[in-house]
């Protein structure tokens, strides 16, 4: 079963609910990788985001240091939220983002939602002050 999942580019992950001691398996998810179609299509309406190879990367730029690290932390938050951690660099005023679903090692919805957030995440706390 779990090759005939991989081959077709879908990945089934079980939760877990506790009931008394007892973890049981809850809820069923499935996450297909996006085309390149529908990754370009999404893409469309966030400026500065690449699809490079398996992942969307965009570079972020900030008035100052301390900005970026605002920004960084709200990204965080985010990451948190939603169970799914993009990678972050940090090169002083300097944001790099790059998500992908690693389970899959390429685009799902997941990243496309992430970079959303991430993008009115800079637009709520800076405005037109970020620049990337």
């Amino acid at each position: 079963m779990a090759e005939w999942l991989k081959a077709h580019a879908w990945r089934a992950c079980v939760g877990k609910l506790t009931v008394g001691s007892n973890p049981t398996p809850s809820v069923l998810i499935f996450m297909s990788l996006l085309n390149q179609d529908e990754i370009k299509n999404k893409l469309k309406d966030l400026p500065g985001w690449q699809q490079d190879e398996q992942f969307l990367r965009k570079e972020f730029v900030f008035p100052t240091f301390t900005d970026a690290m605002v920004f960084v932390n709200e990204v965080a938050q985010l990451a948190e939220d939603m169970n799914h951690h993009p990678d972050i660099e940090i090169h002083h005023n300097t944001v790099k983002l790059s998500t992908t679903t690693y389970d899959l090692m390429g685009v799902t919805d997941k990243d496309i939602e992430i970079v959303k957030k991430a993008q009115d995440i800079e637009k709520s706390i800076f405005g037109d002050l970020g620049r990337g």
